[in-house]
């Protein structure tokens, strides 16, 4: 919807150029992307908003690894990895601490804790091909305690001192991502691959 209103808006003002440019004499040709005859048909602006849909989205970032969500074709083998980004100040959560989990029957039993490093990333992966195993965890990302070492002022209590994320794992043909967004104030995540 959006993207129609800018396509008229965008033909108006071309139709209005060329009222312009005839009742002062400019140059009559002025580049256009489509015919004369669309300029203000309400047929161009629909082709104009089937071809914006037609086209895949464009991505600012991107990498020469071959993935489809959450599988990864040349390695059909199951990772779990973490990155963590501290929105606040704009980088990645260098030096958070993270407690990692398997939780059995509601029981939470500690597998590991780690510091994340300079990319806001663990260097070797939470669980491998040999350690994984469909079921539930927990990341417990130590929040306050970072952003305290980073030099923020934080209430006592924090308004977010940890964050605990449980996420099921139940496909063990796929790469598993749990990225956290953070600052002192709020978080979200999502299943990445």
């Amino acid at each position: 919807m959006l993207m129609l209103r800018v396509t008229v808006t965008v033909t108006a003002t071309l139709s209005s150029i060329r009222s312009v440019s005839a009742a002062t004499a400019l140059p009559a040709a002025l580049p256009t992307a489509r015919p004369e005859k669309y300029l203000n048909s309400a047929d161009q602006q629909l082709a104009d908003t089937e071809e914006i849909q037609a086209q895949p989205p464009t991505c600012a970032f991107k990498h020469n690894r071959p993935h489809v969500r959450g599988i990864n074709p040349g390695n059909p083998m199951s990772k779990l990895t973490t990155h963590v980004l501290d929105t606040m100040n704009g980088c990645p959560a260098s030096g958070m601490a993270v407690e990692f989990f398997r939780i059995d029957a509601g029981n939470a039993t500690l597998i590991k804790t780690i510091t994340l490093n300079v990319d806001g990333r663990t260097d070797t992966p939470l669980l491998d091909a040999g350690s994984f195993h469909p079921g539930t965890y927990r990341l417990l990302f130590k929040v306050a305690t970072y952003f305290r070492s980073r030099g923020v002022n934080l209430p006592e209590p924090p308004f977010i001192d940890r964050v605990p994320l449980d996420f099921g794992l139940s496909n063990s043909g796929q790469n598993y991502h749990v990225p956290l967004l953070v600052s002192p104030w709020a978080y979200s995540t999502y299943r990445g691959s």
